[in-house]
């Protein structure tokens, strides 16, 4: 939410060059080669963060978002890409077809995760394991007609989960949470990015 917050606030501050209720076609957000952590299941997390910039544009009533599906559509006819990076040309000619005045896209730079805890021995033992899933997204949104960039944004989401143990040589241990990152902490922390 924080980088389509920023977004919306950028429509405003800059004396409002991508008007209200302008219309806008959202494409699928990248993401860099090698952006995930090891440590996460992959899935593909673009998708995933455009149907989350999708909602929170919706709900907000600020653009007229083009429907995902009738956009994929047109791109696939002209034979062009979706995710990503997009070029100047390509972007006019998409515009165009797509008879829309803005494409909002953009990349996953990264979703790391940190593991922090603490442990303790002896006759009864036990610890605390804290994961942070944080995810970096950047959008851009490009006015098809110049070719330009109007407004950009950074967003930084985190989530976390925990792991805890308790337990002695004797009645064994105890676990309560998570002994690896959920894939629930990996959507909260893209979620909250976007």
């Amino acid at each position: 939410m924080l980088a389509v917050s920023l977004l919306a606030f950028i429509r405003v501050a800059m004396a409002a060059p991508v008007s209200k209720n302008a219309q806008v076609a959202v494409m699928d957000l990248g993401i860099h080669s090698g952006a995930c952590s090891s440590s996460i299941a992959n899935s593909d997390y673009g998708a995933i963060g455009t149907e989350y910039i999708i909602s929170h544009l919706v709900d907000r009533k600020i653009y007229i978002v083009m429907d995902k599906e009738f956009v994929r559509d047109r791109i696939r006819e002209q034979g062009l890409n979706m995710t990503g990076l997009i070029d100047p040309d390509t972007a006019v000619k998409l515009g165009k077809n797509l008879h829309t005045q803005y494409l909002l896209y953009g990349n996953v730079n990264d979703i790391t995760v940190s593991d922090t805890g603490t442990s303790v021995g002896g006759n009864i033992s036990g610890g605390m394991q804290v994961n942070t899933v944080k995810a970096h997204i950047i959008l851009r949104m490009l006015d098809v007609k110049t070719g330009c960039i109007v407004a950009a944004a950074k967003g930084e989401g985190r989530s976390r989960s925990t792991k805890t143990e308790v337990g002695s040589d004797k009645l064994g241990m105890v676990s309560i949470g998570v002994r690896q990152v959920p894939q629930v902490s990996v959507l909260n922390a893209l979620e909250s990015g976007v």
